[in-house]
């Protein structure tokens, strides 16, 4: 679950509607969920018990993604 929602966050996705049509329709979401379709409300709950972890695991690997050169200023918008 924890790859579906960073990858759903990298790419500005953060609907849990949204990240399980993914998981449907997206070889990427396909490939990360080993073909399960989680429901968005299983999203949802995982997103809301887990935020603060995956916030700053998010966060980290921006910043890492950063120091090595691998994105610039305006690749990532925040919210």
């Amino acid at each position: 679950m924890l790859k579906i929602v960073l990858a759903a966050y990298a790419r500005g996705m953060i609907s849990s509607r949204e990240i399980a049509f993914a998981c449907e329709q997206n070889v990427i979401f396909m490939a990360l969920s080993a073909r399960s379709v989680p429901h968005f409300t299983t999203i949802a709950q995982f997103i809301r018990e887990m935020g603060p972890v995956i916030k700053g695991l998010f966060v980290d690997v921006l910043l890492y993604c950063d120091e090595l050169g691998l994105i610039e200023g305006d690749q990532v918008a925040g919210r």
